[in-house]
């Protein structure tokens, strides 16, 4: 169907019948073009289609086809409807695993290891014969801004990280547990007396001589006050003195 064809079919369609804005069809048809909807069958690769060129170390190639299957990320010279494609019709392959996929601009798509001091593994195949090669970084141009956010979501959804999983779990595996280091010189071994001895009110660790021994130092006690009765509390008497009545004038 051409853009024409879809913007006829959808008139009609707005709101009280009228015709949606030409822009937004547009807008609307190009978004589904770019991304078609289908349903996948037996041999489909999960995306298709032409794209600009790939950089990868010394590797430079234009214009190529590309699919996208699994875990693997292939390119012909050719368009390769199914996956079952000749091995001598494919030019090089990604396999991708422990990658990050980022969109770098509008029309590009990087491709690099999670993986410190690791470089990505590629293949190329010319007249039957495989090789490998490997580099840091691997750029894949694309035709359109609405190209790279496609192709970008679907190789992200398609990366394998299980041999991250794997180092990990190795990792957790191998990793030392925490264990108390051993006091060395005397110094330290009167210091977890001292330490033992606070806790326990002052009783010497077993097993220890004498030098090594550290007491706690006694607290040293107040003594009480003598026994002794206070002095009778005595309250000053209060004189009275007669109230003297003076007539009214």
């Amino acid at each position: 169907m051409t853009k024409e064809q879809f913007i006829r079919n959808n008139r009609g369609t707005w709101v009280e019948g009228r015709d949606p804005p030409k822009e937004l069809l547009e807008e609307l048809y190009d978004k589904i073009v770019n991304d078609e909807i289908k349903m996948q069958t037996k041999g489909d690769p999960d995306k298709k289609g032409w794209l600009k060129a790939i950089h990868a170390g010394s590797l430079k190639e234009s214009r190529r086809w590309f699919l996208l299957v699994g875990n693997e990320l292939r390119w012909y010279k050719v368009p390769v409807v199914t996956t079952t494609g000749k091995e001598d019709e494919m030019r090089g392959k990604i396999i991708l695993e422990c990658l990050q996929v980022r969109e770098e601009d509008e029309k590009k798509v990087s491709l690099s290891s999670v993986l410190p001091n690791k470089n990505i593994d590629f293949f190329l195949y010319e007249k039957g014969k495989e090789t490998t090669l490997s580099c840091k970084r691997i750029v894949i141009s694309t035709e359109t801004p609405e190209q790279t956010v496609s192709w970008a979501k679907a190789i992200r959804t398609n990366v394998s990280l299980e041999e991250v999983s794997n180092k990990l779990e190795q990792g957790l595996k191998n990793f030392p547990k925490t264990t108390h280091r051993k006091p060395r010189g005397a110094k330290n071994q009167a210091w977890r007396n001292s330490f033992a001895n606070a806790q326990t009110g002052g009783q010497t660790s077993p097993g220890l001589s004498d030098k090594q021994q550290v007491k706690k130092k006694p607290t040293p006690k107040i003594p009480p006050p003598p026994d002794t009765e206070p002095p009778p509390l005595v309250l000053p008497q209060l004189q009275s003195q007669p109230q003297v009545l003076t007539p009214k004038q």
